[in-house]
């Protein structure tokens, strides 16, 4: 895991947009000003060649890190890349962290779900709906 180097962004974003719908993601434009901001960072995980096969997006709040986007290179999923990809981000911060999930209302989402939760974090059931970030 590394911080992500600017010049791998296109590669980044292309992953985010394989993994996302639209309504999920930020224009390219719109997301690629997000590195300007010093909460905001995006770190990435690399492939033996130093070709970025995952990323993780956080934003570092007082209290707790938000993990917003978090995705690997649909050819290397259920590779361990996002296990250690994930374990590596949240052990990098000595706070809460914090995400959103979809329901438990389809067999990917409930995979979703409960990959979060070996890595160890808690599903918390509570009516919530997620905005849209587009």
């Amino acid at each position: 895991m590394k911080k992500l180097d600017p010049k791998d962004f296109d590669r980044v974003y292309e992953i985010m947009d394989q993994s996302f719908p639209r309504d999920e993601i930020r224009p390219y434009e719109g997301q690629k000003k997000l590195l300007d901001i010093p909460e905001y960072q995006l770190f990435v995980s690399e492939d033996d060649k130093q070709q970025v096969n995952g990323f993780l997006a956080t934003w570092d709040f007082d209290e707790f890190v938000f993990l917003e986007h978090f995705a690997v290179d649909p050819n290397q999923r259920n590779s361990g890349v996002g296990r250690r990809l994930l374990q590596e981000v949240i052990g990098s911060f000595d706070k809460m962290a914090c995400l959103e999930v979809e329901l438990p209302d389809c067999e990917m989402s409930i995979r979703r779900i409960h990959f979060y939760e070996r890595n160890g974090l808690y599903y918390n059931d509570y009516e919530y709906e997620q905005p849209s970030i587009a």
